[in-house]
């Protein structure tokens, strides 16, 4: 500790000095450079944004991308409910399952199960890894269950990615929605290193020890954003704009309606983007909304009512409500909207088995009306099952492709 140099500036206010590390060369941390050595080198500058700090003045540019001080409104970016869907007024009605009769339950049962045979493809499986490096990954964690699952999901979603040629593009723009610390977007950043392209981290949070950081291959430039998808214009985005709108799109996991919020982003037909695939591994669909659904049309069709949807997003969280058996942990909210009391499920004849089947079927329901979705637009959507179930229950993927690949 004794040779890292103090600040030398006395804080007036608090009569001490400063305890930052000071720049080389220099007695002051790069903060205070401005009170005492200011000069052509080191231009310490006021930021424009919020004069209770200071920035280099070369690198101002720079700094007023990242400044928290800076207003996320006003980005170019920034549409506010862009893809929110249907607007309305009038709140939602919250729906428990508490709140239904046992006849009211049974009958969106029976029709849950009806529209089931009658428009449901079961998924295909694709249990394919996704390259060297994630496996050698994997080997390494194997003595942690938790670490090590997460690497197979983003290793299996690479495979996803690369066996249907998502991968293999030059200059496009890889996108990550709902990104967190970005391991996955590593993953993909090292996969297209050689080819020209982008990567974008879009998430509403600032996570800490972000992956990003540790990609130290310059020929992939990366772009972290911080913004809630729904209020996203990514088309505006400048790591999009450089590859004349060409995206693909992925996302880990995305909680219930914000990947309805994604999908509309990237597949606005008002914008300049041109999608060239996506690979959406999607959960938590008690969190769905009616408002934002992208499939809401589709299910109207199929004779499912806003009153219906707010049941069979309650009846989703039976698929998972019994993961805690197999090693991992349901979603706390999950429980409390899909939960059912044992015994009335006893009653109505329905055992844990049946009530997980139903909870699994509720979910593919509403995947393929979003598939259904993606279709009417012109694009080729399916769904996979990426992992084994004793990986993540939640282990089912849209995959998106153009259907006709260069557009």
């Amino acid at each position: 500790m004794s040779d890292i140099k103090q600040c030398a500036y006395m804080l007036p206010k608090k009569r001490r000095r400063c305890r930052m590390k000071a720049l080389a060369e220099y007695d002051c941390c790069g903060e205070h450079l401005l009170n005492v050595a200011p000069d052509a080198e080191h231009d310490r500058i006021v930021c424009p944004l919020d004069s209770t700090h200071t920035c280099f003045g070369s690198l101002l540019e720079k700094h007023l991308k990242k400044c928290n001080a800076r207003n996320k409104n006003s980005q170019i970016y920034f549409v506010e409910n862009r893809n929110s869907g249907i607007q309305s007024s009038c709140p939602l009605r919250k729906v428990t399952l508490n709140s239904l009769s046992d006849a009211q339950l049974e009958a969106v049962i029976t029709k849950m199960k009806s529209v089931y045979k009658r428009h449901v493809t079961e998924p295909h499986w694709h249990l394919n890894r996704g390259g060297e490096e994630p496996e050698e990954e994997i080997r390494r964690f194997a003595g942690s269950t938790v670490a090590r699952k997460h690497l197979m999901q983003q290793a299996a979603l690479l495979g996803l990615a690369r066996e249907h040629g998502l991968l293999g593009q030059k200059d496009v723009c890889y996108a990550e929605f709902g990104a967190g610390r970005g391991r996955l977007t590593y993953w993909i950043a090292k996969s297209v290193s050689k080819q020209g392209c982008s990567v974008l981290l879009v998430d509403r949070a600032a996570p800490r020890h972000k992956f990003e950081n540790k990609l130290d291959d310059a020929g992939t430039r990366v772009e972290r954003i911080r913004i809630d998808i729904r209020h996203l214009e990514l088309g505006n985005v400048e790591s999009v704009e450089r590859h004349s709108g060409k995206v693909v799109g992925f996302c880990k996991h995305l909680c219930g309606e914000a990947t309805d919020f994604a999908l509309r982003c990237m597949t606005a037909t008002d914008t300049k983007l041109r999608l060239q695939g996506a690979v959406m591994a999607v959960c938590c669909h008690h969190r769905c909304s009616w408002n934002s659904f992208v499939g809401r049309s589709h299910l109207e069709s199929w004779d499912i009512s806003e009153a219906d949807f707010a049941v069979l997003r309650c009846l989703a969280g039976w698929a998972t409500c019994a993961c805690s058996r197999h090693g991992s942990e349901p979603d706390r909210e999950e429980q409390q909207n899909g939960g059912c009391n044992l015994q009335r499920t006893s009653r109505l004849g329905i055992s844990v088995a049946e009530r997980q089947e139903i909870g699994r079927r509720c979910k593919l329901l509403l995947d393929t009306a979003r598939v259904a979705h993606l279709a009417r637009l012109g694009f080729m959507a399916t769904m996979v099952y990426f992992v084994s179930p004793s990986v993540t229950p939640e282990n089912v993927a849209i995959l998106v492709l153009p259907s006709h690949p260069g557009d």
